[in-house]
């Protein structure tokens, strides 16, 4: 039987499958057709000889060569699949810059690719090299020339994905930088505790420093030793069997320190790679330099692109405010509490669900107010939504998983009220009561009380009895923040539009109302909640707020992470944003906190000037209001700019960005005015900037960047483009990078489309391969229902789609969507997984 047959969807996506997902039954009459185009990122490019037997002749082709190097052009992402037994080395040829950054991740675990580099002039002795498991793996270009990358399985087989220069992949950037954050010619080395004797450990280390020619830096020897070779070099190559001697390039009478710096590097690279291989040593591992805490260390953090919207990234550089002495009640579904990003970071709390039918749990009100979801199994799965509102507010930092809260120093009250019929006027008000530090029908008390409530629940209906509650709540001292609501209405919800209570909206990542969000006369202030139907900024994930949650479609609740859309995400902002004012100032009261709000002096103004139905006061900046709640938390003026890298491909003329002023003071106008220099790598001339969009008082604003490759021979130009003012604490740079001369048309692999009904059976399949970096689709014969698309690549072989470092795309990020007449652009991206 054909292989195709069992090609499947293997999910990588944390999207959950929402309740819109129809249960009814389709037309029994075949009559539609659908059609659409899925596009790819121009910097994606495919190994020419991946495994994939269904794949055409050109993605068969050797380049397991120098000579048959793939040619490729910075900056690029590479799909690839390379094994031992059958494709041990995959050569790729591409002009560097020096320090341009070469990164390549490893899916499988099991396996072991290595990295080398080599100028074109010398395919025998490697430039520089990565080598040993791990990944990901990265190398620098030590100067500017034309090189051969070489990917090299050293154990089994893996797809692979390779980055070369600035590209993101997923919301992850693979920065043009040199790498500068260890101490050249230094390594921590531990030696292997066979013998107990502190002189067997003597001789030990006596062996390895002769056979190494390395010297010990450390005062002696111990579980831990700072080992060094910088003085020594040639010898101590000569005697590890490193061949050529890779600092010569850089090590002249004309180079400069910086040169000399990236050389040494590049050496204790070599090194340190070398030493793991002996049997006499336990670990080596490079001399980290570290750096004050200040932006979060995340893995997911590049995915928030909320944050920046509300200027967090300013608040985490100075360190001081993270919301460190206060407690935000998160009124909802309750809170997954084994959540592994929510570890510490919770306070006891309650369950107030009341009605029994209502609770799932099985028993009425009760101290347990962990989430045991609110859905029906595999087609309806659970939201976890209070779980999502509290990862927003105070997901932990920095501890190597998932995401950051905006104040990820508060504690989460988690307090249960939605159950799988939602929540009841009364249930609600108990949790208020309790959170506040009122008489409530729990009879107990929070041993301390929240600062902020945040309500991401509500709908239309008054009640003079829940107003009522607002005003105790609030004159008891806690502040109160709720969602306007998702039915792109003017149409009043409750508990939002109740007096004393923050009424959210919400924005998208352009800074625009959201489409679906709610708007009015009891807006009060505007916060991201995303957009899932989007990817306006091109990171291969929709625009919609990722956070905490949990997956139960599988029948058992599953700890991850998903994109959600909604003034429910807005609000957890606005509510987070309220507790870092009350750690600025913990004597901030509710009628203090409205006062700055209703005088703008903690938003961003946006629509019409002052108030507006769809924004409130303008959208929420956590600098301003740090500063208002508290004086002596002034922010420097600092520029900042959208994006730092700017990628001209073959096709693209001009690009935009944005100039901005990160701080909370400052005068950009007169003699402070914002300036710009342009300094070129190659050429001179290419690249104009043009300001005349800016404020023409402080020359803050859009800055037009334009490219001219007329009479400019084949190859990539780089520059720097540097901002600047006297009123600033620091310049910022945006690197410039145009091609010239290659076709700059993406190639993400050859792609399987497959069609599923919402019941999960396929109803269509079809392969593709790109024309002018597009993939045409089309199904016909089609009945009236519900269906999903999936599209991605196979390089390995093993009848699954989308696997990690695979190409992947779905159409509306895997949603549900209704046929019932003939559809056309029906489209969509596909891109390369991250491993």
């Amino acid at each position: 039987m054909d292989k195709r047959t069992y090609i499947v969807i293997f999910l990588t996506t944390v999207l959950l499958f929402g309740s819109a997902c129809s249960r009814s039954s389709p037309s029994e009459n075949p009559i539609y057709t659908i059609s659409g185009t899925i596009s790819v990122d121009t910097n994606s490019h495919t190994d020419s000889d991946i495994r994939d037997t269904y794949a055409p002749y050109r993605y068969h082709t050797d380049n397991n060569i120098p000579d048959y190097a793939q040619q490729i052009a910075k900056p690029a992402k590479v799909g690839g699949y390379s094994d031992l037994t059958t494709d041990a080395n995959d050569y790729y040829k591409v002009s560097l810059n020096n320090g341009d950054v070469i990164r390549l991740y490893v899916a499988s675990g099991t396996a072991d690719l290595d990295l080398y580099l080599y100028d074109v002039s010398d395919t025998v002795t490697p430039v520089t090299f990565s080598s040993g498991l791990g990944s990901p793996k990265s190398i620098i270009a030590p100067v500017t020339s034309e090189y051969y990358i070489e990917v090299r399985a050293a154990a089994n087989g893996s797809n692979y994905l390779l980055t070369v220069g600035n590209v993101s992949i997923g919301g992850f950037s693979a920065q043009q930088t040199t790498v500068v954050d260890f101490v050249p010619g230094e390594l921590l080395v531990r030696f292997k505790a066979d013998q107990t004797m502190r002189q067997s450990m003597f001789q030990t280390s006596d062996r390895f420093f002769r056979e190494t020619g390395m010297q010990l830096k450390s005062h002696a020897i111990s579980s831990t030793n700072l080992v060094g070779f910088d003085n020594q070099r040639d010898q101590v190559f000569k005697q590890l069997g490193i061949s050529g001697n890779r600092d010569k390039k850089a090590l002249g009478i004309s180079a400069t320190e910086a040169q000399k710096k990236s050389a040494l590097k590049q050496d204790t690279l070599a090194v340190l790679e070398t030493l793991r291989q002996r049997d006499d040593v336990a670990s080596v591992d490079l001399n980290y330099l570290r750096k004050p805490m200040g932006i979060p260390t995340d893995p997911l953090y590049n995915r928030l692109w909320n944050y920046h919207s509300i200027n967090m990234p300013r608040v985490w550089e100075e360190g001081l405010i993270t919301g460190s002495g206060t407690i935000v009640a998160v009124i909802d579904t309750g809170v997954k509490l084994d959540h592994p990003d929510l570890a510490g970071q919770l306070v006891s709390g309650y369950d107030f669900i009341s009605y029994i039918p209502n609770a799932i749990d099985g028993d009425g009100i009760d101290p347990n107010p962990d989430d045991p979801g609110d859905g029906f199994g595999t087609f309806y799965p659970s939201t976890f939504h209070g779980t999502h509102v509290a990862g927003t507010i105070a997901a932990k930092a920095n501890n190597g998983i998932g995401i950051v809260g905006v104040a990820h120093g508060a504690k989460i009250m988690p307090l249960r009220v939605l159950g799988s019929l939602g929540g009841s006027d009364y249930d609600i008000i108990q949790a208020m009561y309790y959170a506040a530090g009122l008489q409530n029908d729990s009879g107990t008390y929070p041993s301390q009380k929240a600062d902020v409530i945040n309500m991401s629940l509500g709908g239309p209906g008054y009640s003079s009895t829940f107003e009522m509650a607002v005003s105790t709540v609030y004159n008891a001292g806690t502040i109160i923040v709720a969602a306007a609501g998702n039915e792109n209405t003017s149409s009043l919800m409750y508990p939002a539009s109740y007096p004393g209570v923050v009424s959210v909206s919400a924005v998208d990542l352009a800074k625009v109302r959201a489409p679906y969000s709610n708007f009015g006369s009891e807006i009060d202030v505007a916060a991201p909640g995303g957009n899932t139907g989007a990817n306006l900024d091109r990171d291969d994930y929709p625009d919609g707020i990722l956070s905490t949650i949990a997956d139960d479609r599988y029948g058992y609740p599953v700890n991850t992470y998903g994109y959600y859309q909604g003034t429910s995400m807005a609000t957890p902002h606005v509510a987070a944003v309220a507790a870092l004012m009350k750690q600025a100032d913990p004597a901030m009261t509710p009628t203090q906190f409205e006062s700055h709000l209703n005088l703008g002096s903690i938003t961003d103004d946006l629509g019409s000037t002052g108030w507006d139905s769809y924004f409130g006061e303008g959208l929420i900046n956590a600098v301003k209001a740090i500063n208002t709640a508290n004086a002596t938390h002034t922010f420097p003026a600092k520029l900042h700019v959208t994006t730092s890298e700017l990628d001209f491909n073959s096709q693209v003329t001009a690009r935009a960005i944005n100039v901005e002023n990160s701080g909370n003071v400052g005068d950009f106008t007169g003699t402070n005015n914002v300036i710009f220099n342009i300094a070129y790598s190659q050429g001179s001339g290419w690249l104009t900037v043009d300001d005349s969009v800016s404020d023409i008082t402080t020359k803050l604003g859009s800055y037009r960047f334009n490219v001219s490759r007329h009479n400019l021979a084949d190859g990539t130009y780089n520059a720097t483009v540097t901002f600047s003012s006297p009123e600033s604490i620091s310049d910022v740079v945006v690197n410039v990078t145009m091609q010239v001369g290659f076709s700059g048309k993406g190639d993400a692999g050859y792609h399987y489309v497959l069609l599923y009904d919402d019941y999960g059976v396929k109803k269509g399949e079809i392969e593709v391969g790109p024309y002018n970096g597009y993939y045409n689709y089309s199904f016909s014969g089609l009945s009236e229902g519900n269906y999903r698309i999936i599209a991605g690549t196979d390089m390995d072989n093993d009848g699954f789609i989308c696997d990690s470092g695979e190409a992947c795309g779905r159409y509306i990020n895997n949603s549900i969507f209704s046929v019932s007449s003939n559809l056309s652009n029906l489209n969509f991206t596909t891109g390369f997984v991250l491993p």
